[in-house]
């Protein structure tokens, strides 16, 4: 085995993708990994053995087990909720929650949870008022989990309902009951279907899901994308094993995107941002959009939740984040739910 040890970003480079779309590959399992103390690492070998999987389409099952005396590895945890726990800091491993009634310095790190550019920009930005924020990669499902259960402080997410036609705060009052809770708007975006350019299978409807022969790539189960994607498909009480590609999940929209512009996949559900990044794709929106902060309002938490809302109330940041994200920042700031 090759020995020589990368890191997250050498692997991005490697793999022409994000950090954040290694930390999720690294996440699910699907590119082994492991950690020497709170760096994650990964070996050459494992880096091109995934990455000659993705050119043959083949399963990343075989991919060789990182073994290193002295080294803790990521393990893939069984669930949605245990997967809070395999993605947190290594220093939080095994640990207490966090004690919501403790007080600390604005010095002292801030977890939050969520994916993507989104969660990126909102980071940089609370870092430049003053304190440490600490990205927990987490789906938005699994980072409201965590919030629960007290192993990270806040949490970036975009979870619809479909009885209620609405975003972020059902999720809240489901998963995290007696929790105070305050949630703050960013921006408004849209989900929708990346297709080939030129949109040849003419799908522009989840209907056209259901057609024989289309091939979906799928996201995984707790993400944004996924659950709209499960909510619609119920209301249409859609039979899910008749979906080809239902199954298998890609781990970020980005390689989602991709498999549909290499023609290994006829249509994946992702936001416009992404569709953006990849050649010979185009968009079809469908769905308006919300992504929400969730942050507990523990003792401990006072002053990130001050600095939350000056980031939030910055009208020069909400438009580039709104520019960058390819959203809208009408309700930027706005308190949606606060209990």
């Amino acid at each position: 085995m090759n020995d020589k040890a990368l890191n997250a970003e050498d692997v991005a480079s490697l793999l022409h993708i994000g950090r954040n779309a290694v930390y999720a590959l690294a996440k699910s399992g699907d590119l082994p990994s492991y950690r020497m103390g709170r760096k994650l690492l990964f070996f050459l070998e494992d880096v091109e053995h995934y990455r000659l999987c993705q050119r043959s389409g083949s399963s990343q099952s075989g991919a060789t087990e990182p073994k290193k005396a002295g080294v803790t590895q990521t393990m893939k945890l069984p669930g949605i909720i245990s997967s809070s726990l395999a993605a947190l800091p290594a220093r939080h491993l095994g640990a207490p929650p966090l004690d919501p009634q403790s007080s600390r310095g604005f010095d002292e790190p801030f977890l939050l949870a969520g994916q993507g550019l989104a969660l990126d920009l909102l980071v940089n930005r609370l870092d430049q008022e003053g304190g440490r924020t600490e990205r927990v990669a987490l789906e938005s499902y699994a980072a409201l989990v965590a919030l629960y259960e007290g192993s990270v402080d806040g949490a970036l997410i975009h979870l619809y309902d479909q009885r209620t036609n609405s975003y972020n705060v059902p999720y809240v009052q489901r998963l995290a009951p007696g929790l105070p809770i305050v949630v703050m708007r960013t921006i408004s975006r849209y989900q929708g279907f990346a297709v080939a350019a030129g949109n040849p299978r003419g799908i522009s409807s989840w209907g056209a899901l259901l057609r024989p022969g289309v091939r979906l790539a799928n996201r995984p189960i707790g993400c944004g994308a996924r659950v709209l994607l499960d909510e619609k498909l119920l209301a249409l009480e859609a039979h899910l094993p008749s979906l080809e590609g239902y199954k298998h999940s890609f781990p970020t929209g980005l390689a989602a995107a991709q498999a549909v512009a290499s023609g290994r996949a006829d249509v994946a559900v992702v936001d416009e941002s992404l569709v953006a990044q990849v050649d010979g794709v185009e968009f079809v929106p469908l769905q308006r959009e919300w992504l929400d902060v969730a942050v507990s309002k523990s003792n401990r938490n006072r002053p990130w939740v001050r600095a939350l809302r000056t980031v939030l109330t910055d009208k020069a940041f909400a438009r580039e984040y709104a520019r960058v994200t390819h959203g809208s920042a009408e309700q930027f700031g706005s308190i949606v739910y606060e209990c």
